[in-house]
Order: structure tokens, then C-alpha cells, then sequence
């Protein structure tokens, strides 16, 4: 969709509610969206999902990480990876309903070796060996109080230490097979699946933290997807700073509730987490040393109010 330029975000300028109309990066012309999503939810959506994946790398739907934070393989648009176990349920639905496609893409040797490790995933699901911190309300590898230690999630991201990599690269057959399937029409409307249950999650913090703007969704997306989402505990006591600052911009909302939960990131991540959030909330910034310029990449208002959608 071709857009004009635009000028610099102006937070006092007149407030009109989102139209639904953006500059997308991605092709979404083969995927199917849920019925539930109106046409202003489904261009929402798009439009985190141009801004979260544009985060997570330059390969779009195919982006894809090694072994560098231990959590075995991350693959897709959104980084799933295998240490959290958000992965694994992506790679077991294609295998399930598109198994000649997996069989086409990886040789004999590599469908075998994946496809087993699938299945003793699946099976330590069934036998409840799930990692209890996949219980917990959040669940990030980025957080100092979150430690990634299931047996199924850990075998897992064995196999893809013994299997993709020699030394600490990429094996560049098993990466061009995964970059391959991730890029499939089929795999992308998995992932896409995926990412209408972060939709819901992000949803429910917009409404539940009052807020409005189109902007608070995004930031609110992009929290799920990096961070697994909020705690209860920086929720509640964001409520109650809100009752007790009556009449908060949005701007002070999302910094505030930002401020919480990077208390639980870990000191290292905490400049990349703060980077992300605060481009989204000003619609400019600088993110994995790229200047970013987001309302302008994408055309939108980032302060266009938000329908909520009626539960």
C-alpha cells in the first residue's frame, strides 16, 4: 500500500480513531485470519507483526537465530524458539498436517532427525513433564527470576546443539531447510495463528490497563512476544498508581507501566527491551542500531484511538 510522507509525531494533535489503513512490509495475501477479528483488529495485527518481526530480524517470515542464547533454535517472524517451548508446537502442527511438504523441504536424514525429536517432545507433554515455569504467569528468558530448565525443553535444545550447528554455527543445510519452511504459505499462516493468541494476550492488557491509543496496543504486543507479557504484581500496581494519578496522558501510562516490568529484565537486556518499548511509544528511536522512524515506515498515527472489541 503506498502512503505519503509524514511529518514528526505531534502528541497534541487532534485524535481520530485508527483507520486500518498501513504500509505493510509483510505479504499477507495467502494467510487466513480468524473470522473473530474484525477488519480494524486484522490491520492491527498486521501492523505489530510488521513492527515485533521487524525487531527480531531482517528476514521476515523466515527470520532465524542459532544457539547464541541457549535457547536451542529460534525460527519464524517472531523468534519462537525451542528453550521456552513456543517453538515446538509450531514445527509439530506443520509436521502434522503438511508432512509431504516437511518431507519435500528436509532430506531424508534431517525429516527423520527432527520429527523424532518432535515426538519425544510430544510425549513428555503427555507424561505432564512439562517445565513448571511454563505454568508461571510469564515466561522469558530475559528475566532474572525465570530459569528454562523442563526436561522436554531441554532435550529439545540438546538435539539442536548435537544436530545444527558445528561449533557454535549453523549448519547451512539444516538453517537453508528451516529458512525455506518458515517462508511456506503454510508455515506462515501457523505462525500467524500463533500470533492472534498474542493478539488476544496484548488485547486484554489494553483494556484491562485502560488505555487507548493504537500505539499501547503495539507496545503491549511487542511485550508478549519479547517478554512473555506482564506479571500480575507490576498490574496491580500499575491500577493503583493510576488511581492515584488520575488524568495520565497515555505517554506517562506506557512509560510507567514500562518502568514496572523492566525491574525484572536482566541487566543485560535492559537497554534492548527499553529501546523497543520506547520506539513504539514514540514512533521513533534507535533498535539493533538502526534508526527507526516507525509511523512513517508503516503509515500510521501511533496515537489513533483503538476500538475495543466487545466480549
Amino acid at each position: 500500500m503506498a502512503c505519503g510522507p509524514k511529518g514528526n509525531l505531534n502528541f497534541s494533535q487532534p485524535q481520530s480513531e485508527f483507520s486500518g489503513s498501513i504500509c505493510s512490509k509483510l505479504d499477507f495475501s495467502d494467510v487466513a485470519f480468524s473470522t473473530n477479528l474484525s477488519s480494524l483488529q486484522k490491520a492491527a495485527l498486521m501492523l505489530a507483526l510488521n513492527i515485533s518481526g521487524s525487531f527480531e530480524g531482517n528476514n521476515g517470515w523466515g527470520n532465524i537465530s542459532n544457539n547464541f542464547d541457549e535457547q536451542g533454535l529460534s525460527l519464524g517472524l517472531l523468534n519462537q524458539n525451542l528453550g521456552s517451548g513456543s517453538l515446538q508446537p509450531l514445527l509439530i502442527k506443520i509436521q502434522q498436517r503438511h508432512p509431504a511438504l516437511m518431507q519435500k523441504i528436509f532430506s531424508h536424514q534431517h525429516y527423520n532427525s527432527l520429527t523424532a525429536m518432535l515426538l519425544n517432545y510430544q510425549k513428555k507433554l503427555a507424561q505432564n513433564l512439562l517445565n513448571l515455569n511454563r505454568q508461571a504467569e510469564v515466561v522469558s528468558f530475559l528475566d532474572i527470576s525465570i530459569t528454562l530448565d523442563g526436561v522436554n525443553e531441554d532435550e529439545s535444545v540438546l538435539w539442536a546443539k548435537q544436530n545444527l550447528y558445528n561449533g557454535s554455527n549453523f549448519i547451512p543445510q539444516w538453517k537453508s531447510e528451516f529458512m525455506v519452511l518458515a517462508k511456506t504459505p503454510e508455515y506462515i499462516n501457523i505462525q500467524v495463528e500463533a500470533a492472534q493468541d498474542y493478539f488476544e494476550k496484548a488485547e486484554e492488557y489494553f483494556i484491562r490497563l485502560k488505555t487507548e491509543q493504537l500505539r499501547s496496543f503495539l507496545m503491549f504486543f511487542d511485550v508478549v512476544v519479547q517478554n512473555g507479557g506482564l506479571y500480575n504484581t507490576d498490574i496491580n500496581e500499575y491500577l493503583s498508581f493510576l488511581q492515584s494519578n488520575p488524568g495520565l496522558n497515555e505517554t506517562l501510562k506506557l512509560e510507567k507501566i514500562l518502568e514496572l516490568r523492566l525491574r525484572h529484565v536482566k541487566p543485560q537486556w535492559v537497554n534492548v527491551v527499553k529501546a523497543r518499548k520506547q520506539t513504539i511509544i514514540y514512533s521513533r528511536g534507535v533498535v539493533n542500531g538502526t534508526n527507526r522512524q516507525l509511523d512513517t515506515e508503516y503509515c500510521y498515527t501511533a496515537i489513533s484511538l483503538l476500538p475495543k472489541r466487545s466480549r
